[in-house]
């Protein structure tokens, strides 16, 4: 997984290592191969490089969708830190809390 998420910011593995910590992969966690993960685990991953790779723009369709409590939560922080901007489909009424930027809703 490391070698994954690395892929998407080769030069700084210490915040490669930052931003999987806040997808809740930490430890050697970060070493299991991404065979292995859970659906929900590789969306979090996919996730995570996403926001490593820098883009301007994400564009995502329903990212908590099959996915647990605190994963939805940990998403939602992670991209309500995002500085670009976000257009996303969802129904998840939390995750739109988290991206607004004046808290509605």
């Amino acid at each position: 997984m490391l070698a994954e998420a690395t892929a998407a910011l080769p030069a700084d593995a210490r915040r490669v290592r930052s931003v999987l910590g806040r997808f809740l992969f930490s430890g050697d966690r970060v070493f299991q191969p991404v065979g292995t993960l859970s659906g929900g685990e590789k969306t979090r991953l996919a996730l995570a490089k996403m926001v490593l790779a820098g883009p301007n723009v994400l564009v995502l369709d329903e990212p908590t969708t099959h996915l647990d409590v605190q994963s939805r939560r940990i998403i939602g922080e992670a991209l309500g830190a995002y500085n670009g901007t976000i257009l996303a489909v969802t129904h998840d009424v939390d995750l739109v809390r988290d991206l607004s930027p004046t808290r509605c809703c």
